[in-house]
């Protein structure tokens, strides 16, 4: 709620609206959660955001310069973002590829072994969403 404004920096005014408006008005009153808010205070918070709206449709700088200038910036930091990340995950497949070489040079693997090991590969980056460690791996090969 906005600050308490002076009684002598304010008008009277009467004024017409709908019973539907005007009920919708008082239950929200009465649930408010700052028990200071008033039928008064609720209007004049109204005004200011309605007049707030209106200034930023009459002000096309706003919607054509400012808006678009955000996005555009937001725009070229998710492509920036993209290419680094592509960037790093060519990388460690890179790193994978040359690991896996090393691996199947070193041992003979048959195809069955090979495919039981790709499911349980599968289960286990489902299961940890992709934090293997070393040592769960080694501590499986060993049981």
């Amino acid at each position: 709620m906005a600050n308490k404004i002076p009684n002598d920096h304010m008008i009277k005014m009467s004024m017409r609206i709908e019973k539907q408006l005007n009920d919708e008005v008082e239950r929200y009153l009465q649930v408010a959660e700052s028990p200071q808010q008033n039928k008064t205070a609720f209007i004049g918070q109204a005004i200011r955001f309605y007049l707030g709206y209106l200034q930023t449709q009459r002000k096309p700088t706003i919607n054509n310069y400012l808006i678009p200038a955000v996005t555009y910036v937001i725009s070229n930091s998710i492509k920036n973002l993209e290419n680094r990340l592509g960037t790093l995950i060519f990388k460690i497949d890179v790193e994978i590829s040359m690991l896996s070489h090393i691996v199947a040079y070193a041992h003979i693997v048959d195809d069955d072994t090979l495919r039981k090991l790709r499911v349980k590969c599968i289960e286990e980056v489902k299961a940890t969403n992709g934090f293997i460690s070393f040592e769960s791996a080694n501590r499986f090969q060993q049981e």
